[in-house]
């Protein structure tokens, strides 16, 4: 008996591919289904997580819009329907900065 031994025994290992075409790789309906309810979740998930980041900035925008509107000297004169107003002209000019142009084809 030698210190190395070689066995050929191809025929104790059998392929995990039984069919040439590939078909043992296919998903089952049930593993479709799946993916699918996984995949709609994760497009809910990032359609959520785009909301809550584009709150986040209108507050941040909102908080900006009045700090720089009381900036003014005539701020603590104002009414605060016009004080309103102003924030609001102010936030909505912002926004507009903000936003993308539509895209031209």
């Amino acid at each position: 008996m030698s210190k190395f031994e070689y066995r050929n025994d191809d025929d104790d290992y059998e392929d995990d591919y039984d069919d040439e075409d590939g078909s043992d790789l296919e998903f089952d309906d049930d593993e479709d289904e799946i993916y699918n309810d996984l995949l709609e979740q994760e497009l809910a998930l990032q359609s959520d997580q785009l909301d809550v980041a584009e709150k986040e900035l209108h507050q941040r925008m909102i908080n900006d819009a009045l700090i720089l509107n009381s900036k003014s000297w005539l701020w603590s004169f104002y009414s605060l329907e016009t004080k309103l107003k102003m924030i609001n002209k102010t936030f909505v000019f912002m926004k507009g900065l903000t936003d993308l142009p539509p895209k031209q084809n």
